[in-house]
């Protein structure tokens, strides 16, 4: 049987906005942050973990309650230091959705951004600018790709024929 589970690729872009006191360029993987408006405060580990966190156990859930989005697995598959640059893979059975492709993968992103956003802002306060895109290439653009190479070639291997007669 063909698997109709199908994996997409986003990445999570999270750094301190000009509302943190003594604001630098960005995180630092050494740093420590002090967040006055919740009275507490946390370590890059500690930020990036909380992310990690939010992105592979809330997340899923939150998908499958209110959108039925049946979210097979979330694996961190890197992170860069500095900013928290989180890359992440959703692998989700498509065949139990209603949704497109595009329109799913806007709907997750989504729903990633506004998590991530709403649950540091709980915690830490509004320190934070969040970013998620994603990464995965769009199925459409590649049959066009393939689609035009493939004319190409056709037309190259046509004139080659033609001017061998």
């Amino acid at each position: 049987m063909i698997s109709s589970k199908k994996r997409f690729v986003f990445s999570a872009h999270i750094d301190l906005n000009s509302r943190y006191e003594n604001h630098p360029n960005s995180l630092s993987p050494s740093g420590e942050y002090k967040f006055r408006e919740k009275e507490t405060s946390a370590k890059y580990e500690d930020l990036k973990d909380f992310a990690e966190k939010i992105l592979q156990n809330e997340l899923p859930k939150e998908c499958k309650r209110f959108y039925n989005i049946p979210i097979s697995e979330i694996k961190v598959v890197d992170d860069q230091p500095g900013s928290i640059e989180i890359t992440f893979t959703v692998l989700i059975d498509i065949n139990a959705i209603d949704l497109g492709i595009k329109a799913l993968m806007v709907l997750i992103k989504t729903l990633a951004m506004g998590k991530l956003r709403k649950r540091f802002e709980e915690v830490y306060g509004d320190y934070f600018d969040i970013y998620v895109k994603c990464i995965t290439p769009n199925n459409t653009q590649l049959l066009r790709d393939f689609f035009f190479y493939y004319l190409i070639i056709s037309n190259i291997l046509l004139i080659m024929k033609l001017m061998l007669k």
